[in-house]
Parts: C-alpha cells; sequence; structure tokens
C-alpha cells in the first residue's frame, strides 16, 4: 500500500520499498496532491502552487506531462482525472501529515492510548515538514502549517507524559522544544512542571526566571497566567503538582522533533543577471517585458532543476544553489552545465526576439563555490560569502560570458576548457562533454590490487572457456580505485572480447535504462517497453559472434527498474559468453540487499583500501624522481589512509599551488606548507555525510566532537534530547555504512574509518553547535572521571569558550 511523507523530505513507499520521484517540480506536484488527498484539485490551483504567481506559459504543458510521468510511476489509477481536476487516489490515513492531523482530532481514546499513537506517529517523522521542497511556492504556506502540526502534537504529548506519571526522561526533550520556540507558554509550563516533578525544584523556578526574562526583555509583556500560577505552587509546593502514579509506556523515550537545525555546507551558486534590463524596459511594452521576463525565468528554473539546484528569478536576476538541501559530490559540476544551458537558453530567446522585437538579452553569469550556513525552511536560500560573491563576479562579466571563480574552477578543471581573466577568474570556454567526472591529471602504474584483478580475470576466463554467463560486481568506496582495477582488466580483455559500456548517473530524467541505451544506442534492442528476455536477446545475439564484457559503472545510482532487469537476466542467461561487470559503492546493498543472490554464477570483490606500504609506491609512481620531503610525504600517506583518489588529490594541490614543481627533469619544492584539504575531496565526504539519515548524521556529528575516537557511552549522554536518538541502531548503521568501526575492549570504543570524515562532520555544525557540544561533553566528561582527565574537560571548555568569542566577535564587527 502506497505511504506518502510530507513531515521530512518527501518519501514514498510502496510497502517497504522507496519509490525515488527525483525531478523537483514533480515532487512538489505529489505534495500538493498528498495534501489534498481523495480531493480534485484544479489544474489552474496546481499551476499556481507549483510555480507561483507569474507561471511560465509553458506550465500546463508541464503539468500534463508531469503528471503523466507521475502515472508510470506509481501507477495509472493513482492519479485520476476528475471534472474539477487532478485527484490523488489514496486514503488520507496514507499520507503522515493528514493521518497526524486527524489523530489530533480524535477524542474516543484514553491518555495511554493517545500518547501511544501520538508517539508512534512523531517516532516517524525524518525532519522539517516538506524539507526538500521549502522553497517551492505552495511549501510557503504549507510548510508552517504542518511545522505548527507537528509541535502542536509534541506538546500535546509531553502534557500526556505528565498526565501518565511518565516525567522522567521528558526534561531534555522540552528544553530542546523551548530552546527552538522560546515564546510558547504552554512548552514552558511543561517544562517547569516536569523538572519540579524530577526533584529539581530550583531549576523549575530558574525557568520561569529565563521565561520572564525573554518575554519581558523581548517582547515587552509578563509571563500569562498559567505560568504565574505554577511559579506560585511550586514556591508553596503545592500538593496538587505531585505527579499520578506511573502507567508503563511501551516506549521508552519520548521522541524530540527533528529541529530545523542549522549547518554548515559547501555549495556552488550560480548568479545570471540580464544586464540590459532597463533598456528592455524602455523599448517594450509592459505586457511584451513581462512575457520576455517569464520565459527567460522558464529557461533559467528548467535548466536548474535538471541538475537538482534550487533557483530564485526576480526581473531579469536569477541566483542558483547546488548542494542545498543536499550535498552532491559534484554539485561544482552540476552548476556548470546549468550555467552553459542557461546561456543556450537566452541565444535561442535571441533567435526570436532579435527579429520580432529588434532586442536581445545580454546575459552575464558568474558561479562561486564556497562555505554558507543553511536553515531547512528558512526564507533564505543560503547566507554566506560565496552568496554576494558570485553577485559582484557576474557583474565584471561581459555578455555572454561565464566566468568561473578560483574555487569553482578548482572542482572542474578537468572536464572544462577555460581561459584566466586579469581578475583572477577564468571564462568558460567550453565544457568537454566526453568526460563525465574527474579526469586523471597524473598517470601512474597500477598498484596492488593482484588478488581482485586476478578473480576478475577468472570469471572471464570461465566466460570464454566455458561460455556462460557471470555477474561481477566490484564494490568500493569513493575513490578507492574501482575504475582503475576496471581499466587494467579491460586493457587485458581488449581484443578479445566486445566491450560494451554504460553508466548510471546520480541525477536528471527519471530514464531507468538510459545505461542500456549507451550500451546498445537503440541499434539492436528496442528500449520502450524492454524485458529481461528482449535484454538477453539482444546480448546473447552479439555474444554468438564473439565473448561480451558488459560494463555498468556506479551501479549504487541505478533505478530498481533497471537493477530487477539485470537481475532477471544473470538468474537466467545460459549458454553465452557474456560477463556483466558492475562497479559500486557499498550503498547499493543498503537498497538490494540480496544483489546476486538468484544468479548461480555470480562473484564480488570489496575494495578495501591500500597498505601504507601501497600508499608510499603510488606516491613513488606519481612522481618520479623527486626530493619530496619526508614530512609531506608522511601527511599525504596518513591523510589518505589508503585512498588513491585522495593520494592524487593531495599531491595535485601541492602541483597547483605551484608548491610543487617540475624542474630539470623532477619534481622540488623549497617549500614546507601547511597543506589544504582539497576541496574536490572535501565534496565527496561531504556528500557522502548528507546523505545519511538525520538520526544518523546527528550521532555522527557529536561523535566527531570528542574526537577521531570516541565512546557509545559518551555519545549517548550528548545525544539525549537529539531527535531519534538510539544510538545503538545509530552506530550500528554507520559501522555498516563503512563510516566508523568498533574497536576492541569494554568501554564501547569506536573511531571514524577516516580522519577526513570525522572532519567534515565536525565542520558541518555551525559555530554555536560546536560551543555547545563542547559545553556539554567537558560537563559529561567531568561526571564521571572514568571518562577523561581534568586535562580534558579543560581541552573542552576552551574550545567552546573560544567559538563563543569568535561569534561576540561576529557580533560586534557586525552591529559596528
Amino acid at each position: 500500500m502506497l505511504q506518502i511523507q510530507l513531515l521530512g523530505p518527501l518519501e514514498v513507499r510502496d510497502e517497504e520499498r522507496v519509490i525515488e520521484i527525483r525531478r523537483r517540480k514533480q515532487r512538489a506536484l505529489l505534495a500538493v496532491l498528498a495534501l489534498r488527498a481523495g480531493e480534485a484539485v484544479s489544474p489552474d490551483r496546481l499551476v499556481e502552487n507549483i510555480w507561483g504567481e507569474s507561471p511560465p506559459k509553458t506550465a500546463r504543458h508541464a503539468l500534463e506531462n508531469y503528471v503523466s510521468e507521475l502515472r508510470r510511476t506509481l501507477g495509472r489509477d493513482v492519479i485520476r482525472t476528475e471534472p474539477a481536476g487532478y485527484l490523488l487516489g489514496i486514503r488520507p490515513d496514507q499520507v503522515d501529515a493528514l493521518r497526524l492531523e486527524r489523530l489530533l482530532e480524535r477524542a474516543d481514546e484514553t491518555p495511554a492510548e493517545r500518547a501511544a499513537r501520538l508517539w508512534d506517529a512523531l517516532s516517524a517523522i525524518r525532519g522539517q515538514p516538506l524539507e526538500d521542497l521549502a522553497f517551492e511556492p505552495f511549501a510557503l504556506e504549507a510548510a508552517p502549517r504542518l511545522q505548527e502540526l507537528e509541535l502542536a502534537a509534541r506538546e500535546e504529548l509531553f502534557g500526556l507524559e505528565l498526565e501518565l506519571g511518565r516525567h522522567e526522561g521528558i526534561v531534555p526533550g522540552l528544553e530542546a522544544l523551548v530552546a527552538a520556540h522560546p515564546y510558547r507558554e504552554h512548552l514552558r509550563a511543561l517544562l517547569m512542571l516536569g523538572l519540579y516533578r524530577s526533584g529539581r525544584q530550583a531549576d523549575a523556578l530558574a525557568a520561569y526566571q529565563d521565561a520572564r526574562s525573554v518575554l519581558v526583555e523581548e517582547l515587552g509583556i509578563d509571563p500569562g497566567e498559567e505560568l504565574q500560577d505554577l511559579e506560585r505552587a511550586i514556591l508553596r509546593q503545592d500538593p496538587s503538582l505531585k505527579a499520578p502514579a506511573r502507567v508503563t509506556a511501551r516506549h521508552a523515550v519520548v521522541p524530540v522533533s527533528a529541529s530545523r537545525r542549522p549547518a554548515r555546507k559547501t555549495v556552488t551558486v550560480v548568479a545570471a543577471r540580464l544586464a540590459n534590463v532597463g533598456d528592455l524596459a524602455e523599448r517594450l511594452a509592459p505586457e511584451v517585458l513581462r512575457a520576455v521576463l517569464d520565459r527567460y525565468a522558464d529557461r533559467v528554473y528548467s535548466a536548474v532543476e535538471r541538475h537538482s539546484g534550487t533557483a530564485r528569478v526576480d526581473t531579469g536576476r536569477a541566483l542558483a544553489v547546488f548542494g542545498v538541501p543536499a550535498t552532491h559530490e559534484d554539485d561544482a559540476l552540476r552548476a556548470v552545465r546549468a550555467a552553459t544551458e542557461i546561456r543556450e537558453g537566452v541565444g535561442l530567446l535571441n533567435d526570436g526576439l532579435l527579429p520580432e522585437h529588434g532586442v536581445f538579452l545580454e546575459a552575464r553569469i558568474a558561479i562561486e563555490t564556497g562555505e554558507v550556513l543553511f536553515t531547512p525552511g528558512d526564507a533564505e536560500v543560503a547566507t554566506g560569502r560565496p552568496v554576494t560573491a558570485v553577485d559582484e563576479l557576474a557583474r565584471t562579466a561581459r555578455s555572454g560570458q561565464i566566468l568561473l571563480s578560483d574555487a569553482t574552477y578548482s572542482l572542474v578543471r578537468d572536464v572544462v576548457m577555460t581561459e584566466p581573466t586579469p581578475d583572477g577568474a577564468y571564462r568558460l570556454v567550453e565544457l568537454r562533454s566526453e568526460i563525465d567526472g574527474r579526469a586523471l591529471r597524473l598517470d601512474a602504474p597500477f598498484v596492488g590490487r593482484r588478488r581482485q584483478l586476478a578473480a576478475l580475470s577468472g570469471a572471464f576466463e570461465s566466460v570464454v572457456t566455458e561460455r556462460t554467463f557471470h555477474l561481477f560486481t566490484v564494490l568500493g568506496d569513493a575513490g578507492v580505485g574501482k575504475s582503475r582495477l576496471v581499466r587494467e582488466f579491460l586493457e587485458s580483455a581488449r581484443g578479445l572480447a566486445a566491450i560494451l559500456r554504460g553508466q548510471c548517473l546520480p541525477y536528471g530524467e527519471s530514464v531507468p535504462h538510459r545505461p542500456l541505451a549507451e550500451v546498445f544506442g537503440g541499434a539492436s534492442l528496442e528500449l520502450e517497453g524492454v524485458t529481461a528476455d528482449s535484454l538477453r536477446g539482444a546480448l546473447e545475439t552479439q555474444a554468438a559472434e564473439r565473448p561480451i564484457v558488459l560494463l555498468i559503472d556506479d551501479l549504487h545510482w541505478a533505478e530498481p527498474p533497471l537493477l530487477d532487469l539485470l537481475e532477471v537476466v544473470a538468474g537466467e542467461s545460459r549458454g553465452a559468453p557474456i560477463l556483466l561487470l558492475c562497479t559500486a559503492r557499498p550503498d547499493l546493498f543498503e537498497e538490494r540487499p540480496s544483489w546476486g543472490g538468484a544468479s548461480p554464477n555470480s562473484s564480488s570483490v570489496l575494495l578495501e583500501p591500500l597498505s601504507e606500504a601501497e600508499s608510499e609506491r603510488l606516491l613513488d609512481n606519481l612522481l618520479g624522481e623527486s626530493d619530496l620531503p619526508g614530512s609531506i610525504r608522511d601527511y599525504i600517506v596518513s591523510t589518505s589512509e589508503g585512498n588513491p583518489f585522495f593520494v592524487e588529490e593531495l599531491l595535485a594541490t601541492l602541483v597547483d599551488r605551484d608548491i610543487l614543481q617540475r624542474r630539470e627533469g623532477r619534481w622540488t619544492t623549497t617549500q614546507m606548507p601547511a597543506i589544504p584539504l582539497p576541496s574536490t575531496i572535501r565534496a565527496l565526504v561531504s556528500a557522502r555525510i548528507d546523505r545519511l539519515p538525520e538520526d544518523e548524521r546527528v550521532v555522527l556529528e557529536v561523535a566527531s566532537v570528542e574526537g577521531k575516537r570516541f565512546r557509545r557511552p559518551v555519545i549517548a549522554a550528548l545525544v539525549v534530547d537529539k531527535p531519534g536518538a538510539d544510538v545503538d541502531a545509530c552506530l550500528a548503521a554507520l559501522v555498516r555504512k563503512e563510516l566508523v568501526r568498533g574497536q576492541p575492549g569494554d568501554d564501547g570504543g569506536f573511531e571514524f574509518r577516516h580522519q577526513l570524515i570525522r572532519d567534515a562532520a565536525y565542520e558541518s555544525m555551525p559555530l554555536q553547535s560546536r560551543a555547545e557540544h563542547h559545553d556539554r561533553l567537558a560537563r559529561v566528561v567531568g561526571l564521571d572521571p572514568q571518562l577523561g582527565t581534568d586535562e580534558l574537560v579543560e581541552y573542552h571548555r576552551d574550545r567552546a569558550e573560544r567559538y563563543r568569542a569568535e561569534l561576540g566577535l561576529a557580533e560586534d564587527t557586525a552591529s559596528g
């Protein structure tokens, strides 16, 4: 049965299967229909909700296309066409927000039953309502309403817990809600009562004074009667405040809201300005000008949405951000692609404008990358230097130019051709379409992986000699060397087999079988309605002439229909020499735990990090003759921790910054610099963390405060007021996802699998959050001598003070 979740990022499930809907406007359409499940919504209302008050002329046609695509994805009967409009044919209780709304309206339950139902509903919430659609027009009204709905449910649940005598453990959750909603007096009353019943009378009175201070100083009003009466009752220790007999609950802790947690993110921002809007206003009638600007905005939104960015367009000025709400490892490349499509779109508009009206649009485009502060649900897309700097860079561009900042260029230099400008930027000349990602800039002989290469070669030999099918999957984290291993194998197989290759992409139009289109080019396989039988037939026909190696790269990005198809082919194909070779990250098994299980001839290898000796050899192979100082060599080897991509990027950073120079046929350096972390590595690691569920990400961030090595009891104490904080389940998931690993011993010890993962998690937290976590960690360690020394307590207090001082300086500067 279909289930739609709106309290958090939009998610659609059919039983346990997650149905992916990648295009933002399609997701917005589904969310609008889900909010009115069982009711018909007119096309005009949908257009306004999805595109706002000034929709493009093509909006109705686009709406029809989105409905058709959703029907293909969800089932033809899920969205029905009624005389009054489109209707989502599911029950309201299949939508989490509507289910919660109806629950709050019920009045036929005992307090214990109602608390249990509320707990179940709130436990399933994974973030802020409509978190991934926060900037869509309909969400500006819908999201605050859903936030209030969720808050009312949490407030009632805390009240029920007190009514049922279950005040133990709810205080941290109440403190978190009060901090997020400081003017909500009933929440403060619940907190005071929870503190009092927990034997903390002084803290309960302090909570009242804090409430009074906030209300008087910030709003100029005194606390209401509820708070004043409760304070007096606490002072006289009124018997009516005594906790009732406890009713046992079937749950352990009241779930706390996934707060609108601000986070630091590295994003890429595109500014596209029409430099001649004023001239157009003078020469065109207002209606014509509005139509021109709407067509321009439509081009921008289409290009940005296609590459999973977020855009705003106002009177010819467009700002698009790539990396919010979710970070991707290729956000910079997505931004460059979107910018080139915007420029092409402006050119197409000019083809019609010039002959019709004698005018043309002058677009100036710039791209900047850097760190911003992002809060889900905020009106601002993001706050930080890149948002302002990109506008300044766009002003220096000439008509038709796309300028890249140095930070952006460093992320995409392998896939672009540019010319430097006098101002230190780079003018985009061409986006190299034949390279889809990073090209290796430092070539080197193959290092290690002999056992894995032998296993792959052995599978191929069996395919050829026994004329049989074999599925072989190469697994490993990003950058660990999957592509390098496959390239080494293909060099040996070339001439012995036909090499067919397709690649799964992380985003784009939802075309499940796109990799097969790359393989066959439409020549021998009709992809519309492709089946396992037709695919197997096409492969076996080609394999009758010579053996085939069918390579599918990045299978972790594959859509479920393609995975289903390949598994059926792998399970049924016989008697033809076909090696289906797939590369994937371990994430594949999160979505498809049974991958390869249906095939009798199936095997896989997991690429672990290189050893220190192999990393040293890779360095030597990359450099050849060099006098690289031992300290820098040690830093690169230890920091990369066996990841070949990290070794190359750290080394390339030295070359790019002219620290490492080629002189007389050898690499040399006379500097002993602090080596910055390459932006390419930072993007890769940050994207991996950003894909985690909220509760796992919270645990990872909190663990990073203790250091590369951390302890389970400490983390449990630190996440007591965090959303869905099942620490053991989160740690188990993080171990499974190869982000942390357990340590031997009885102290519940863990460590990050890579120092860079720890650093990325820590740096994603705003300064205020870091200060709070260090403060809390100091208190936790200070209460238990077994957890650390006085020096450790002092260290964390000092870190907290430094961050607060930094924030104070920033505020003073801003106010001055």
